[in-house]
């Protein structure tokens, strides 16, 4: 019964909501391409210093003093959406998820990566509807927009009360739009196809066993034998919840897995004769971020470990 609770409320509250992100004032906005996408120059103001550093490290701009326009600026759409504006009292909290954003909620994915894949807009907010006018029932904790941008609610007094939880599901709907972003374009891909059909069926909910070889962690052994990498832990239960059925995030799982290992843990990994379909789909994936993404694996994972680099030929069949 436990199991069955923790699935079932796992399954209920696994929501994808995020796309874009944001900029500092309509007077800055200086649309340079055919996307849309926007240059905002750097604010002299204190509090845009780290906004300013978000800006340089990924190439994205957030944005808490804005236009209700803005949220559709550049584009032909006549979309608007009913928001409330970050409070004069609350805005020290622009500075603490700026600051979350750019140090730690990208953390399992080179740099280079997050930075192709982030909208270009973020835009924080207390709070938005995807409707036009004020609707209680469709208030959004994070809302895609259609400027290529992801607006962030809550940035108000319920902050006062944050706990570590509240921090990680934030970090969860972020990745979650940049992973779904990249996913759905791919969905019918073959590569990515043949990825989803080695996901060991029935797959759920994974009992925590230890190594019988002793190689690996026993949640690492867990995760592998069954063909993930990443899952929700619950060590006083003794199990996993990994991405069954959810092809974006495992796929996600699999990028950062691919380009964050050391070669000499991915060596041991390979190996293994109990983890090949683990293999098979790594290499689906190494296969799917060359020529699907048009990005090198093999550079970034070099970027991510240093000390530990794959070869130029590492993923070659």
């Amino acid at each position: 019964m436990i199991r069955r609770f923790i699935y079932n409320t796992l399954l209920c509250s696994t929501v994808i909501s995020l796309m874009t992100l944001f900029a500092c004032s309509e007077d800055s906005l200086s649309p340079i391409d055919e996307l849309g996408k926007t240059i905002y120059d750097p604010s002299d103001a204190p509090e845009d210093a780290n906004i300013n550093a978000f800006y340089e490290k990924y190439g994205s701009r957030i944005l808490y003093d804005f236009n209700r326009s803005d949220l559709a600026f550049g584009w032909s759409s006549s979309r608007n959406y009913w928001y409330a504006p970050v409070k004069a009292e609350y805005k020290h909290y622009i500075s603490d998820v700026t600051l979350f954003l750019k140090d730690k909620a990208f953390q399992k994915y080179p740099d280079t990566f997050i930075e192709k894949y982030l909208p270009f807009r973020i835009f924080f907010v207390d709070s938005i509807c995807n409707t036009v006018t004020y609707d209680k029932s469709r208030l959004q904790d994070v809302m895609q927009v259609e400027t290529h941008g992801v607006a962030i609610a809550h940035l108000g007094k319920e902050m006062d009360t944050w706990t570590e939880g509240d921090w990680n599901t934030l970090q969860t709907n972020v990745l979650g739009f940049v992973l779904n972003s990249i996913y759905q374009p791919f969905k019918e891909n073959y590569t990515i196809k043949q990825f989803g059909s080695l996901q060991q069926p029935w797959s759920y909910m994974l009992d925590i066993e230890d190594d019988p070889q002793g190689e690996f962690s026993n949640i690492e052994y867990s995760l592998y034998a069954n063909t993930y990498v990443d899952g929700e832990i619950y060590l006083d239960n003794d199990l996993i919840i990994p991405p069954y059925n959810n092809i974006a995030n495992d796929l996600g799982q699999y990028i950062s897995f691919i380009l964050t290992t050391p070669k000499s843990k991915m060596d041991k990994i390979f190996a293994r004769a109990d983890f090949e379909i683990l293999k098979q789909r790594a290499l689906l994936v190494a296969n799917f971020i060359k020529n699907g993404l048009m990005m090198d694996p093999i550079a970034m994972q070099n970027e991510a470990c240093p000390d530990d680099p794959y070869p130029s030929d590492y993923f070659n069949d």
